[in-house]
C-alpha cells in the first residue's frame, strides 16, 4: 500500500507541473495589438497625374504594404470630379466638369496625390458652343453573336445629364442596344451596316456611330478620320482634316471621297477638297456637321465630322485681382480672373479658367470657376499661371509662402561646443573641438559649415588652420549622440600668431555659435602662463513666454572661485530679457516677445561669451527675404511704329553682386514683338513689330520666379486708349509696426489727368490698413506684424496694381535695422537737376536717418550726396551704375539701380497755371493747379512730384502733373513742385486769409455828434508780425483810436474828414494800399428817425452769453418798425449770433429788435445795427477778453481715433496775445511706457496722431501753470467683419447673415453685384442693427438657384468695407466626425452628423445581418440639422469589412445631393473559447478546467463542445489536425462543427482482486511479516508434510498450522491470543498475484510436496480458501473476487502526451489555430466499477 501511494503522489506531482505548462499554451495566440493590426509602411496611387474627360469613368488602383484592412478618405474638387466608389485595391473617378483638382487618398494615416485634369476634348472648351456628345468611338465592327460595351460623354453638359441619353439604332436586325445611360452594349445579329444614333436633350446635335457587323469583319470597308470633332478659330487660319478608308476595294478609293455640310451653321465653315483632304476654313463663331462619303463604303453609310468655330476677342488679356499675393500661415489665400473686354458667362465661361501652380511643395492651390484658393505648404515662392481659351496669353501670379513651420528654424535647436575659447601657440598640436548640435539629427551631422575671421599680429599670415577631416568646407562627424545632441569634430592647427574666430553654422540653427582662438608665439610655456577663460554648452536661451525666468550658468576656466564675483552679466535689450547675475550664474527673465543678447565678462577671462535669448514661439520663419524680379511695368501698351522701349528689372532682396548681373530676356512671339538689346544688369530694349499680344519673361539665377510681362501692340493711339493701366514707384514698401507710409500711383497711356475714382483696398487689413481715400494717393498703416498687398484700382482702366507691404515689429527691426528707398530704379536723363530719393533706417530711430551716407558707385555717370534721409541724384553722362546708400547699423548697403540717358540738356523748367501765390478763403472749397514742364513732352507729366512745407494749412491730393489743395485753416503753406528735367524747382505759396487786400470794412460811414461808431479793419494773413496806424486829416471834426481789428470813431461837430490806415511790420510800410474812410459827422439827433441804445462798448468774457437791445426812436410804430433793425457781426471767430445767417461776405447777420450772442475767442469785433428808414447805423463794439489770467482752452476734450488716423486739437488762451501761443507746450502721457497717440507740430493748433490703441491724455502748458487737457481714446482701424463671408441660402429661403461693425455706431449699406444681370436673390441695402456693440445683419431671400456665385458688397460710413459671395443652391452638404468605424462587436458606435438643408432626408445600405442603424436627431435650425446614426452591431462582420453607403436626398424632389461611403470592420482582436457539455465514460480519465488539460485513461472516450466566449461569434467550421495524435487516439468532429470526440485507441486494462471486508489485526507492537514453513505433522515424518506459517514477535514464533490452531507443537507459543478475537470492519482491496504475501489471511489447501522441495514450493494464485481471520466473502457468503477497479489498487501509468491542433473559422471569415494538450494514462484496474467509484 505504501508502494501505491508514492506512485499517486508522483502521479499528481507530476500532472499539476504539466498542467500549468499547458494553461499557457490554450491562451490566445494573436498577441498584435488592435493599435498596430492596421499600421501601413507605404501607400502609393498607381499614377500622380490623370486625364479624364467630363462623364468619363476611369480606374485609379493603390497599392500598400503591408497588406492589411485599410480605411480610406478622399479629398478633391467634388465639382470637377466624383470619387464614384472604392475598394481595398482601388477606386472608380468619374469626370464632371472641367478642371483641374489635386485627389488626395488618405489611408491609415497615410496619404498620395493624384492630380486630375477633366477636359472634354483637347481643343479648349467655348461657352457659347452648345454642349455636344462625343466618344472614343465612331464606327463598331461586330460579328454576329458578338457584343460590344461603348461609352459617349457630353461635353460642357453636367452629372445629372448622365442619366438623359437616348440610344437609337437604324436597323434593329443586324445589331441591338441595350444601353445603361452613357454605357451601351451592342450585339451583332446579322451581316449588314447600321447606324447608331445617340443623342441628349442638353445636346444640340446627335452623335452617330456606325456598326459594320460581318462573318469576317476584317474586309469590311468603312471611313475613318482621327478628327471626329474639329475646333477652329476665327481668324487663326485654315485646318486640314484628312481621311480614310478601311479595307478599300479598289487602289483608286481615295478618288470617290465626297464632302457636305448637312446641319447647323452651315455659314460658320468653308472648305476645299482634295480626294482624302479636305480644307476647312473658319468664318464665324458656330457649329455645323462636315459629311463624308465614299461609295465603296459598304451600305454607302457616311462619316460625320463636328465642326466648332470659335471667335477669339481681339484685344482679350486675362486680369488677375492679384498679381502678388502672401499666403501666410494656415490661412486660405483666394484669387479670382476676368477677362479684360469680356462679360462673364455672357461672353465666355468662367468654368474655362485654369490654374497651374509651378511647384506644388510650396503652395497647394484649389480652383473653382474663375476663383482659386491658395494654400500655404512651406516658406517660399512660387509662381501661379491662369489660362483660358479666350485668351492667348497665361497670366502669372507671383505667390510668397511665408510663417509656415515647414522651413521655419525649430528655436530649441542650437549649436553648442566644448568651448569658447583655445589658447595654443605656434608648433602645437592640433586642438580638437566638438561641435554639437541640439535637438538635430545624424542627417544634420553633414551640415555644418564654418568661417573663420582672422586678426594676424603679422599682416598677411594665417592665424590657424581648421581641418574637418575631410575636403568639405563641412564640420567632421563620426556620429556621436550625446542624449538629444548630435556632435562631430574640428581640428585647430595652430599656424602664426594672433587672434582667430571660428563661426560654426547649421541650416537648423537660428544662431550660430563663435569660438575664439589666441595663438601665442612658439616660445610661450602654455602651462605657466595659463588659460582664464569663460565658456557655456547652452549659448541659445528660449522662453516660450514672456514673465517666465530661467536660472543659467558659465563655467569659468582659469578663475579662482574667490573672482567669480567680478562676472558681469548684461542685457543688450532689456525690454525683452532682463538679467540678474551672481558670479557665474544668472536669472534671465522674459520681458516681452523678441531677440537680444546677454554678455558674459570677467576682467580676469581672456573672452567674453555672447547667449542669444529668444521670446516666443518655438517655429519661426527665416528671416532670408524671399528674392524674386521687379520690374518698372506689369503691361508694356505701346503702338506698331512707337520707339523701343525700355524695361527694367531688378532682384528685390538681392545681394550687390546678384543684382548687378544674371538678367536674361526673353519672347515666346517675335512676330509682335522682338529684343533689340538686352543687359545681364536688368535692362532690355522692347521693339513693336505687329499688332498682337506676347509675352517677356525675365530670369535670374537667384530666384526659380519667373516675371513674365504682357507686351500689348496696338495700330493707332486711340486704340492703344484702351488699355490704360496704373503704375507706381512704390511696388514694395516696408513699415514699422505702428508706423504709416504714403504711396502714389498715376494713371499710363492718358493725356487725362486722372485724380479720383481710386479704390484702394488690403488684402489683409489687420496688418496694413489705408486711411480711406478715393485719389490716387493713400497713407498706409501698419498694424501688425506680417505681409499684405494694397491693391488700387481705378474705374478708369481694368488692370490693377498691386503694392507688397512688409509691416516688421520694431524690436526685430531694431536688432537688424536695414535701409529702404522710395525706389528700387530710376530712370534719368543727363540733366544739371537733382532729384530726390528718400531712404529710411527701418529699425532705427529718427536721429539715425540723419547718419545716412550718399555715394555714387560711377561719378562720371551719377553724382549723388544726401542730407536727413534725402538724397539728391542727377545724371552727367549716359550708362548704368548705382546710388549706393549707406548706415554703419545696417549690414547691408542699399542699392538704388540708375540708368541715365545721354539727353541734350533742354533748357526745361516748370509753369503752373495759377501762378505762384494763391489766395483762398478758409471756406472754399478746392483749387486745382496744373503743372507744366517747358520745352518737355506728354510723357513727362507722370514725373512731377508735390510736396508741402507744412500739412496744416492746406490738404494736398496729387496725381502726374496736376494737384488739388483744399483750405483747413488760415495761415500760409509754401508748395514745391519738382521735376527731374528741370534745374530748378518751382515754388508756390499758399495764403489761406479771410481777406486778400488790407483795408476798412467800407469806404465811408456816419457818426452823430457825441457818438462813436466802430468799423472792422480788413488785414490779409502775413507771415511776419503786422500792426495797424490810422491818421485823420482833420481831428476837428472827429477824433479816432483803433486796434488791427477795431477802429473807434467819436463825432465832435458836424461836417466830414477821411481816415488814413497803414499796415505796418515793424517799422516799415508791409502794404502801400491807399485805404482811406470817408467819415460824416451828423448833427445831435433829433426828432427824426434814428436807433439807440443805451450802450455801445460791451465788454466780455470768453464763454458769455449775452442779449443786446436797440430801440428805433422816431417811428410812429416802434413795435413793428424795430423788427426790420437787421444785426452784422463783424469777425464771427470772434462772436458768434445766435441764429444768425452767415452771408456772402462770411459775416453773421440777423433781424429784430434784439440779438443773442457768444463770446468764442478772444479780440475784437463790431456789431452794427441798421435799419431802412435810418441814414446812420449804430455800431457795437465788442471786446471778448479772457478771466483776466492768461488761461488754457482746448477746443476737445475727448477725442477718439482708430489706430493710424489723426485729428487737429486746438488750444485757445483767454487774456493772451496771438504771439503768446508760441509758447504753449504740448505733451502726452505714456501708458506702460507705451506712446497711445504722438503731436505733430505746435503754436495753437497740433495734430494727433494715433499710434497703438488704448487711453491717455494729451496736456497744453502755458508758461504760467494753466494747462488744459484732452483724452484721446485710440480704438483698433475701423473695419466690419463678417461671421461668415459665404452666406448661402436655398430658394425661397430668407436667412439673416451677422456681422459686426467698428464702430459701433457705423452706418452699414449693400450693394447687390451679379455676374450675369439676373436676380437670384433680394438683400436689404441697410444693415439691420441689433445692439450697440456693432451687432447687425442683412437678410437675404433665395429667389432662384444659381449656377455661379453672386456678390454683395458691404461699406460702412466710416469707409470700411467687405464682400460676402452669395449661393442660391440648395446648400446641400453634409458633414460627418468620422468616415469610418471600426471596432468589436460588443460597442454599440455613434457618427455624428450636420446636414443642409435640415428638412433632407438621409439613407444608408441595409446590412441588417450584420447591424442595425437608427438615426437620432439632437438639433434642428433654419441652416442644418444635427445628430447621430446609431449603429448597434448583430455580428462580426467580414474581415474585409463593409461599406455602407450613406445617401444625402432632397427630400422634395428626390434628388441626391451626396454619396459617402463609410467602411465599417465590427471584429474581435481577440478570441476566447471554452469547453461545454462535457462527457467522459470512465472514472479516470477527467477535464481540469483551470489548466485547460485533458487527462485521457485506459478505454475511455471523452466528448465535449468548443464554444466562444465573444457574444457575437459563432464557429463556422472545426477542423482538427490528426497526424499529431493517430498513433494515440482517434479524434472526430461531429456534422455540428463544435463537438469533439478523443477516443484512447488503448483498451481498458484489468486485474483479479479481492476485497476484504472484515480483519483481525495482530496485536502488538513488535510484529513482523508472516512467512512459510514446511513440515510434517510429526515434525519428522516427511512423507505427511504440513505448510506452517508463523508470524514473529521478538524472538518468538507464533504458530498456526494450515486450517486449525495446532496445540500439540509446543516449541511454538500459541497465538490466537495475540490476535484480535473481535473482526474489523475493512474495505480493502488486494490483487491476486500479491495476496501470497498476507500468509495469515488464508490457508493453503492440502497439497503433499516433497520434503527435501519444500523451498520450491509453487504458492498458487487461488482461488484460495479462506482462514479465519479474515472475511473476503459477500453478504451471502459466497467468496468474493472484486472485478478491476480504477486507481485504488493500481496506481496510475503515465503513457504520453499529445498536442490536439484545432483549426476554427469563425463567423467572420477569420481562421484561428488553438492546441490542446492531452495526458494518457493507464490502471491495472477496470474502468467503471460502479463499487469502486468512490475509492
Amino acid at each position: 500500500m505504501r508502494k501505491i501511494k508514492k506512485l499517486l503522489f508522483l502521479f499528481m506531482t507530476l500532472l499539476s507541473i504539466f498542467s500549468t505548462a499547458s494553461c499557457e499554451l490554450f491562451l490566445e495566440d494573436d498577441s498584435s495589438s488592435s493599435t498596430n493590426k492596421y499600421q501601413l509602411n507605404s501607400f502609393k496611387l498607381s499614377s500622380s497625374t490623370l486625364s479624364i474627360a467630363v462623364g468619363e469613368i476611369k480606374y485609379i488602383t493603390f497599392s500598400y504594404y503591408p497588406i492589411t484592412w485599410i480605411f480610406t478618405n478622399f479629398s478633391y474638387d467634388n465639382s470637377i470630379i466624383e470619387v464614384v466608389e472604392s475598394s481595398l485595391t482601388g477606386m472608380v473617378i468619374k469626370g464632371v466638369a472641367e478642371g483641374q483638382t489635386s485627389l488626395r487618398v488618405s489611408a491609415n494615416g497615410l496619404s498620395d496625390t493624384c492630380i486630375v485634369t477633366c477636359q472634354g476634348y483637347s481643343d479648349s472648351y467655348n461657352a457659347e458652343t452648345n454642349p455636344y456628345i462625343y466618344s472614343i468611338t465612331s464606327v463598331l465592327q461586330l460579328s454576329p453573336g458578338s457584343s460590344q460595351k461603348i461609352c459617349v460623354s457630353l461635353y460642357g453638359g453636367s452629372v445629372t445629364d448622365i442619366e438623359n441619353y437616348s440610344w437609337t439604332i437604324d436597323n434593329s436586325n443586324i445589331a441591338s442596344v441595350s444601353p445603361t445611360g452613357q454605357y451601351c452594349i451592342i450585339e451583332g445579329k446579322q451581316e449588314g451596316y447600321t447606324r447608331l444614333k445617340i443623342t441628349n436633350p442638353a445636346a444640340t446635335y446627335p452623335y452617330y456611330i456606325g456598326v459594320y457587323v460581318f462573318a469576317d469583319a476584317t474586309r469590311t470597308s468603312y471611313i475613318t478620320s482621327s478628327d471626329n470633332i474639329k475646333t477652329l478659330y476665327v481668324d487663326k487660319g485654315e485646318q486640314t482634316i484628312n481621311v480614310d478608308m478601311v479595307n478599300p476595294k479598289t487602289d483608286t478609293y481615295k478618288d470617290k471621297f465626297t464632302y457636305s455640310i448637312i446641319d447647323g451653321d452651315t455659314e460658320s465653315v468653308s472648305y476645299v477638297s482634295n480626294k482624302n483632304q479636305v480644307i476647312v476654313t473658319p468664318v464665324k463663331a458656330g457649329q455645323c456637321t462636315l459629311r463624308v462619303q465614299n461609295s465603296e463604303a459598304d451600305g454607302n453609310y457616311p462619316l460625320d465630322i463636328l465642326i466648332r468655330v470659335i471667335e477669339l476677342v481681339d484685344g482679350t488679356y486675362i486680369i488677375p485681382s492679384e498679381t502678388t499675393v502672401t499666403v501666410s500661415g494656415s490661412d486660405l489665400y483666394s484669387i479670382s480672373s476676368t477677362i479684360y473686354g469680356l462679360t462673364a458667362e455672357k461672353d465666355y465661361a468662367t468654368n474655362d479658367f485654369v490654374y497651374e501652380v509651378d511647384d506644388s511643395s510650396i503652395c497647394q492651390i484649389h480652383p473653382f470657376a474663375e476663383k482659386c484658393s491658395i494654400e500655404g505648404l512651406k516658406n517660399g515662392s512660387t509662381s501661379i499661371y491662369v489660362s483660358h481659351p479666350k485668351t492667348l496669353r497665361k497670366r502669372q501670379i507671383l505667390v510668397i509662402v511665408t510663417n509656415q513651420e515647414q522651413g521655419s528654424y525649430d528655436m530649441d535647436c542650437y549649436i553648442t561646443t566644448s568651448q569658447n575659447y583655445i589658447k595654443t601657440k605656434v608648433g602645437a598640436d592640433p586642438t580638437e573641438l566638438t561641435v554639437a548640435l541640439k535637438g538635430g539629427s545624424e542627417e544634420d551631422l553633414a551640415n555644418f559649415s564654418w568661417k573663420v575671421k582672422e586678426n594676424p599680429d603679422t599682416a598677411g599670415n594665417n592665424v590657424i588652420n581648421v581641418s574637418p577631416g575631410n575636403s568639405s568646407n563641412s564640420v567632421e562627424y563620426t556620429s556621436r549622440s550625446l542624449s538629444n545632441f548630435v556632435a562631430g569634430t574640428l581640428f585647430i592647427n595652430p599656424v602664426a600668431e594672433g587672434t582667430a574666430v571660428i563661426t560654426v553654422s547649421n541650416p537648423k540653427s537660428y544662431y550660430p555659435t563663435d569660438i575664439t582662438v589666441r595663438v601665442l608665439d612658439e616660445n610661450a610655456n602654455l602651462e605657466t602662463d595659463g588659460v582664464s577663460y569663460l565658456s557655456t554648452d547652452n549659448n541659445v536661451i528660449r522662453f516660450p513666454s514672456v514673465n517666465s525666468s530661467v536660472n543659467v550658468s558659465v563655467k569659468a576656466y582659469g578663475i579662482s572661485s574667490s573672482d567669480y564675483e567680478q562676472t558681469v552679466w548684461t542685457s543688450n535689450n532689456e525690454a525683452v530679457a532682463k538679467v540678474i547675475g551672481n558670479g557665474i550664474s544668472a536669472e534671465i527673465t522674459s520681458i516681452a516677445e523678441g531677440e537680444t543678447t546677454i554678455t558674459v565678462t570677467n576682467p580676469l577671462s581672456e573672452n567674453e561669451l555672447t547667449i542669444h535669448v529668444y521670446v516666443g514661439a518655438k517655429y519661426i520663419s527665416s528671416t532670408e527675404k524671399i528674392k524674386y524680379i521687379s520690374t518698372n511695368t506689369e503691361i508694356i501698351a505701346v503702338t506698331r511704329d512707337s520707339s523701343p522701349v525700355k524695361l527694367t528689372s531688378t532682384l528685390v532682396n538681392g545681394s550687390e553682386d546678384e543684382i548687378q548681373t544674371g538678367f536674361a530676356f526673353s519672347c515666346d512671339d517675335e512676330s509682335v514683338a522682338k529684343i533689340d538689346a538686352q543687359y545681364i544688369n536688368g535692362i532690355a530694349y522692347i521693339t513693336p513689330v505687329s499688332c498682337g499680344q506676347c509675352e517677356i519673361s525675365i530670369t535670374h539665377p537667384s530666384t526659380d520666379i519667373t516675371k513674365k510681362i504682357l507686351v500689348i501692340i496696338k495700330n493707332t493711339a486711340e486704340e492703344l486708349s484702351e488699355f490704360k493701366y496704373l503704375s507706381t514707384t512704390n511696388n514694395v514698401i516696408t513699415i514699422i509696426e505702428g508706423g504709416t507710409k504714403t504711396v502714389n500711383v498715376s494713371m499710363q497711356n492718358t493725356t487725362d489727368i486722372i485724380l479720383d475714382g481710386y479704390s484702394w483696398y488690403s488684402s489683409d487689413p489687420t496688418i496694413a490698413g489705408i486711411q480711406a481715400t478715393t485719389t490716387s494717393t493713400a497713407t498706409i498703416v501698419g498694424n501688425r506684424k506680417g505681409t499684405s498687398i494694397i491693391h488700387c484700382s481705378s474705374s478708369y482702366c481694368s488692370y490693377p496694381i498691386d503694392i507688397i507691404v512688409q509691416v516688421i515689429d520694431a524690436s526685430t527691426a531694431a536688432t537688424c535695422p536695414y535701409i529702404e528707398a522710395t525706389s528700387s530704379v530710376l530712370t534719368l536723363s543727363k540733366s544739371t537737376a537733382w532729384t530726390n530719393v528718400t531712404a529710411t533706417l527701418v529699425g532705427g530711430t529718427d536721429a539715425d536717418n540723419d547718419q545716412l551716407e550718399w555715394f555714387s558707385d560711377d561719378k562720371t555717370i551719377i553724382e549723388a550726396y544726401g542730407q536727413n534721409g534725402v538724397g539728391k541724384v542727377r545724371a552727367v553722362g549716359a550708362g548704368i551704375t548705382y546710388l549706393r546708400i549707406r548706415h554703419s547699423k545696417a549690414v547691408y548697403d542699399q542699392l538704388v539701380l540708375c540708368i541715365c540717358d545721354d539727353g541734350t540738356v533742354s533748357d526745361y523748367s516748370i509753369q503752373v497755371s495759377s501762378g505762384n501765390i494763391i489766395s483762398i478763403q478758409p471756406t472754399s472749397g478746392e483749387k486745382t493747379i496744373t503743372a507744366t514742364l517747358v520745352n518737355g513732352t506728354a510723357a513727362d507729366n507722370s514725373n512731377f512730384t508735390w510736396s508741402l512745407d507744412v500739412y496744416d494749412v492746406v490738404d494736398l491730393t496729387y496725381s502726374a502733373n496736376e494737384a488739388l489743395i483744399t483750405p483747413k485753416k488760415e495761415g500760409i503753406a509754401q508748395l514745391t513742385i519738382h521735376h527731374p528735367k528741370s534745374t530748378y524747382d518751382q515754388k508756390v505759396v499758399i495764403k489761406v486769409q479771410q481777406y486778400t487786400s488790407f483795408g476798412f470794412g467800407s469806404s465811408k460811414t456816419s457818426v452823430y455828434v457825441d457818438d462813436t461808431t466802430f468799423v472792422d479793419m480788413q488785414v490779409p494773413t502775413a507771415n511776419v508780425n503786422t500792426n495797424v496806424v490810422y491818421s485823420i486829416d482833420n481831428p476837428e471834426i472827429a477824433t479816432i483810436n483803433g486796434t488791427n481789428s477795431i477802429l473807434a470813431i467819436t463825432g465832435r461837430k458836424a461836417g466830414t474828414a477821411i481816415v488814413h490806415a497803414k499796415l505796418m511790420a515793424g517799422t516799415a510800410v508791409y502794404s502801400e494800399t491807399a485805404n482811406d474812410l470817408l467819415i460824416t459827422v451828423q448833427p445831435k439827433k433829433s426828432s427824426t428817425k434814428y436807433i439807440s441804445s443805451s450802450q455801445t462798448i460791451y465788454p466780455m468774457t470768453v464763454g458769455d452769453d449775452k442779449i443786446l437791445y436797440a430801440e428805433l426812436v422816431g417811428t410812429s410804430n416802434p413795435v413793428v418798425d424795430e423788427y426790420s433793425l437787421h444785426w452784422t457781426v463783424g469777425n464771427p471767430a470772434v462772436l458768434e449770433i445766435k441764429g444768425g445767417i452767415t452771408n456772402s461776405d462770411g459775416n453773421q447777420t440777423i433781424t429784430g429788435n434784439q440779438c443773442y450772442v457768444t463770446a468764442l475767442s478772444a479780440g475784437e469785433t463790431t456789431i452794427t445795427i441798421t435799419h431802412d428808414e435810418v441814414e446812420t447805423p449804430l455800431v457795437y463794439h465788442v471786446i471778448v477778453s479772457g478771466t483776466g489770467d492768461i488761461k488754457v482752452n482746448l477746443n476737445k476734450t475727448y477725442i477718439i481715433l482708430d489706430k493710424g488716423s489723426k485729428t487737429e486739437l486746438t488750444a485757445t488762451l483767454d487774456n493772451a496775445e496771438s504771439d503768446d501761443y508760441k509758447n504753449i507746450e504740448w505733451t502726452v502721457d505714456k501708458v506702460n511706457n507705451s506712446q497711445i497717440c504722438s503731436i505733430l507740430g505746435n503754436g495753437k493748433t497740433v495734430a494727433i496722431y494715433a499710434t497703438k490703441p488704448g487711453t491717455t491724455k494729451v496736456h497744453a502748458t502755458f508758461t504760467n501753470g494753466s494747462t488744459a487737457e484732452c483724452t484721446v481714446q485710440v480704438n483698433d482701424t475701423k473695419s466690419i467683419t463678417l461671421d461668415t463671408n459665404i452666406w448661402r441660402v436655398r430658394p425661397n429661403e430668407t436667412k439673416n447673415f451677422y456681422y459686426t461693425v467698428s464702430p459701433a455706431d457705423a452706418t452699414v449699406t449693400a450693394v447687390v453685384i451679379t455676374s450675369d444681370g439676373n436676380t437670384y436673390f433680394t438683400c436689404n441695402q441697410t444693415g439691420e442693427k441689433v445692439d450697440s456693440e456693432g451687432r447687425g445683419y442683412f437678410t437675404i431671400s433665395g429667389m432662384q438657384e444659381s449656377s455661379t456665385s453672386q456678390s454683395v458688397k458691404i461699406t460702412t460710413s466710416e469707409g470700411s468695407y467687405t464682400t460676402a459671395t452669395v449661393m442660391v443652391t440648395w446648400n446641400n452638404s453634409i458633414v460627418l466626425d468620422n468616415y469610418s468605424l471600426s471596432g468589436t462587436p460588443d460597442e454599440t458606435y455613434k457618427i455624428n452628423y450636420k446636414v443642409c438643408p435640415p428638412d433632407s432626408t438621409l439613407s444608408w445600405t441595409d446590412h441588417s445581418g450584420y447591424m442595425t442603424i437608427t438615426e437620432c436627431v439632437t438639433k434642428t435650425d433654419e441652416n442644418y440639422r444635427e445628430g447621430y446614426l446609431k449603429i448597434t452591431p448583430s455580428k462580426e462582420t467580414p474581415e474585409t469589412g463593409l461599406d455602407i453607403t450613406l445617401t444625402h436626398t432632397n427630400s422634395s424632389t428626390g434628388k441626391v445631393f451626396q454619396k459617402l461611403t463609410i467602411p465599417m470592420m465590427f471584429v474581435y482582436d481577440k478570441y476566447d473559447f471554452k469547453i461545454s457539455n462535457l462527457f467522459i465514460d470512465g472514472y479516470f480519465s477527467k477535464y481540469d478546467e483551470a489548466s485547460n488539460v485533458f487527462t485521457l485513461s485506459d478505454g475511455d472516450t471523452i466528448v465535449f463542445d468548443l464554444e466562444t466566449e465573444q457574444k457575437f461569434v459563432t464557429i463556422e467550421d472545426l477542423k482538427v489536425d490528426n497526424s499529431t495524435c493517430s498513433d494515440k487516439a482517434t479524434v472526430t468532429i461531429g456534422n455540428n462543427k463544435k463537438t469533439v470526440t478523443i477516443k484512447n485507441i488503448i483498451k481498458d486494462q484489468a486485474a483479479p482482486v479481492y476485497k476484504i471486508t472484515k480483519l483481525r489485526y495482530p496485536s502488538g507492537d513488535s510484529w513482523k511479516s508472516s512467512e512459510w514453513y514446511w513440515t510434517d505433522e510429526n515434525n519428522d515424518n516427511p512423507y505427511n508434510p504440513r505448510a506452517w506459517w508463523v508470524l514473529y514477535c521478538g524472538s518468538t514464533y507464533y504458530g498456526r498450522t494450515a486450517g486449525t490452531i495446532d496445540s500439540s507443537v509446543t516449541s511454538y507459543s500459541k497465538y490466537s491470543d495475540k490476535l484480535n478475537q473481535a473482526f474489523s470492519n475493512v474495505s480493502i482491496y488486494i490483487p491476486e498475484s500479491e495476496i501470497k504475501n498476507y500468509p495469515y489471511l488464508y490457508q493453503k489447501k492440502a497439497q503433499h510436496f516433497d520434503w527435501y522441495d519444500r523451498a520450491n514450493i509453487d504458492i498458487p494464485v487461488g482461488p484460495l480458501a479462506i482462514n479465519s481471520n479474515a472475511s473476503l466473502t459477500d453478504a451471502s457468503g459466497t467468496e468474493y473476487k472484486a472485478p478491476a477497479s480504477s486507481g485504488v489498487l493500481s496506481a496510475a501509468v503515465h503513457q504520453d502526451d499529445f498536442p490536439l491542433v484545432l483549426t476554427i473559422t469563425t463567423s467572420s471569415g477569420k481562421i484561428i489555430s488553438r492546441t490542446l494538450y492531452v495526458t494518457r494514462e493507464y490502471h491495472m484496474c477496470s474502468r467503471n466499477d460502479d463499487d469502486l467509484k468512490d475509492n
